[in-house]
């Protein structure tokens, strides 16, 4: 197969209200969308939308990566420009699209086989994926009433963004009350997007361990792997690396210091699925639990995450890709429906969902 052609919408989606982390507030998300064509007649579709603070590019550099792939790919070996993509620099700035031309290389690779992107990943996917509730809102009663509703209508896991109120006590507060509103049989996770020093999180982790907190993600920057194997030693939540958790390397070097219970995979912020399952597997084969997220992109993305996090190993634990309502759209034609807290998996050829027409008429 050779590829006929390659377009490209660019967007720019407000959030349905501020998107709030420890980084402040966020009013929208831009991004691309790829559309691939082969000579035969098949299309696949992907999605880059960087993160800088997560290091990589800017939109406007990345525009300028796809452009450029665009010249270059066009008229060659669909065969040949996946493992050119794959092979390509590891560089975090460029990985959203790496992402986004590996999914929609799959995405027409499974066409061609006649089965669902998962599938092609692994046989063994499943149809249906847990998947928890997001909730930045910083208003105690707000939070809690929002995570009540969630776990009304079946999600039985929720993850709150901490590390912004500043106040020890009104973060306790706002934790307790999810808690209350929520009940003990639904999991609650803490984001904390890497604010916190070592003895901030040692102060806060104790202050919320009666909470029966499930996890506190990325409590620590980046960079500070030995200290967060310091902090796991001394306190009783377990720990999940998400903004650490970009490549092999960073892997490998969690599970020698012992730093984490779970792993955080962003798969358009570590460059594509394919390098996705590298990093789960090697902690999975370590003991160490897989949460595959969304960066909150819109609908390509978060269904190329959702194929990916099908393959994880049985019990999936729920998996943050329930975002797409967070903005104002999520650019597809239908997206995956949640029901009782589960996501349903495209089962169609390929990556199963459609962009809507008009972002090509632009």
């Amino acid at each position: 197969m050779i590829i006929h052609s390659i377009d490209y919408h660019h967007y720019h989606v407000p959030f349905r209200v501020p998107f709030t982390t420890s980084h402040g507030p966020v009013q929208y998300r831009e991004g691309t969308i790829i559309r691939v064509r082969t000579d035969d007649g098949l299309t696949g579709y992907g999605e880059s939308a960087p993160l800088p603070a997560f290091g990589t590019g800017s939109p406007e550099a990345l525009r300028d990566v796809i452009e450029h792939l665009t010249e270059f790919l066009v008229g060659k070996p669909i065969e040949l420009a996946s493992m050119l993509i794959v092979a390509s620099t590891h560089a975090r700035r460029d990985a959203p699209v790496r992402f986004a031309f590996d999914t929609a290389f799959l995405d027409i690779d499974a066409q061609k086989n006649g089965v669902s992107m998962s599938k092609l990943i692994s046989p063994d996917a499943v149809e249906e994926v847990p998947v928890n509730a997001t909730i930045s809102d910083m208003d105690t009663e707000r939070a809690a009433s929002a995570a009540s509703y969630a776990a009304m209508v079946g999600f039985q896991a929720i993850k709150m963004k901490v590390g912004v109120l500043g106040e020890t006590s009104l973060e306790v507060e706002r934790v307790a009350a999810v808690r209350e509103a929520i009940g003990p049989g639904v999991a609650l996770r803490l984001d904390v997007n890497g604010v916190w020093t070592i003895e901030r999180a040692i102060e806060m982790a104790r202050a919320l361990e009666p909470y029966q907190i499930d996890y506190l993600e990325q409590p620590l920057p980046a960079g500070y792997i030995g200290a967060l194997g310091d902090l796991r030693k001394q306190i009783n939540i377990p720990i999940a690396a998400d903004e650490t958790a970009t490549d092999i390397d960073t892997v490998q070097e969690l599970i020698d210091h012992e730093a984490v219970d779970a792993i955080v995979i962003k798969p358009g912020i570590i460059g594509g699925l394919s390098p996705s399952r590298e990093l789960f597997d090697l902690a999975s084969d370590n003991g160490i639990r897989v949460v595959v997220t969304t960066a909150i992109e819109t609908g390509i993305a978060i269904t190329a995450a959702l194929h990916l996090a099908a393959t994880l190993p049985q019990p999936v634990s729920p998996c943050g890709l329930a975002t797409g309502t967070l903005l104002e759209t999520d650019l597809l034609v239908e997206s995956s429906p949640i029901e009782g807290g589960m996501m349903k998996v495209p089962t169609g050829p390929g990556i199963g969902v459609t962009p809507v027409e008009s972002i090509w008429q632009d």
